[in-house]
């Protein structure tokens, strides 16, 4: 019989590309992994890894086990959902993973809600950006997680997961409150100004560029940043102009003007996302409910008060 802890060795190891970084993730030595994983090749008759580079890869027998592992993992998710819902209440621990602002203004007003409501639950927080997440939940290290899709990039929910809407959240345009801009038609109107924006790399950092482009230009980056409490910050010091989530600098203002983006307005969704059998456990229901009342009192809304008025 395959045992199961040596299947998941081996999906955490072709999951990460190599021997040392499964067992950094696992918590073990590399050799205790690389045995693992000889065991798990005695136990099925074959090899399950071949050298790839400076990693390693699947085998063709790998590849055929680790596709069936997603089920047996699967079916454990709904034993532990099962055993969950005999118990009638919400006691355990759920662990989450979520971006910054996320973790901020979403994930943590739910734990506070939960401590009254469920005080036998306990969460665990990871600040973790969206492939990160992604790969914590397929592993199983994470329970739940919170994701954005960004206008001009979006993306499609990985295989295996649920999707679950939170909130839409507009980006608005920031600029300094000491600038003295005309009326905006378009992005394009802002094209000699300088801009602060998170990396390509970053989704939101592609959708804003798309967004430049889609308007006729390439923005002058000065300034590139990973986070938006920080580009927010830079703009109200007279630094630049950015597009940040209405979510992120609403009632944090200070030092900004806010105004609706001009053109095909740029938007993020928010949402989780669970591995298909572990939203029926109570716990996780719990939290995505949670999460989800946060979300609904936090959903920007209403008009922003225009340069003008």
């Amino acid at each position: 019989m395959i045992d199961a802890r040596r299947l998941l060795t081996l999906r955490e190891v072709a999951a990460r590309g190599t021997i040392a970084a499964a067992a950094e993730a696992l918590a073990f030595t590399p050799s205790a992994v690389s045995q693992q994983i000889s065991k798990l090749e005695t136990e099925v008759g074959a090899p399950l890894l071949e050298r790839y580079g400076r990693g390693v890869r699947l085998t063709e027998v790998g590849a055929v086990l680790v596709e069936h592992a997603d089920a047996v993992f699967e079916a454990l998710d709904r034993a532990e959902a099962a055993v969950e819902e005999a118990k009638g209440e919400a006691v355990g621990t759920v662990r989450v993973g979520a971006f910054a602002s996320a973790a901020t203004e979403l994930v943590a007003p739910a734990i506070r809600s939960l401590r009254a409501t469920a005080p036998k639950l306990r969460i665990e927080l990871s600040e973790l950006e969206d492939p990160s997440s992604i790969v914590g939940l397929r592993l199983g290290e994470l329970d739940l997680i919170v994701l954005q899709d960004f206008t001009h990039v979006p993306t499609r929910t990985p295989s295996g997961f649920t999707r679950h809407h939170l909130v839409h959240d507009p980006l608005v345009l920031a600029l300094p409150r000491t600038w003295r801009v005309g009326a905006l038609e378009t992005l394009g109107d802002l094209r000699d100004r300088p801009w602060i924006a998170e990396p390509e790399v970053n989704p939101s950092g592609r959708a804003f560029r798309r967004a430049c482009r889609d308007a006729g230009f390439e923005p002058e980056i000065r300034y590139t940043v990973e986070s938006f409490q920080v580009m927010a910050a830079l703009v109200a010091r007279g630094l630049g102009v950015a597009l940040v989530p209405r979510l992120v600098v609403r009632g944090r203002a200070v030092g900004l003007r806010l105004e609706e983006a001009p053109g095909r307005g740029l938007s993020r969704q928010i949402y989780a996302a669970t591995r298909h059998e572990e939203v029926q456990r109570p716990t996780v229901r719990a939290v995505l409910e949670a999460i989800r009342e946060a979300a609904a009192q936090e959903a920007p809304g209403g008009a922003l008060r225009s340069r003008n008025s």
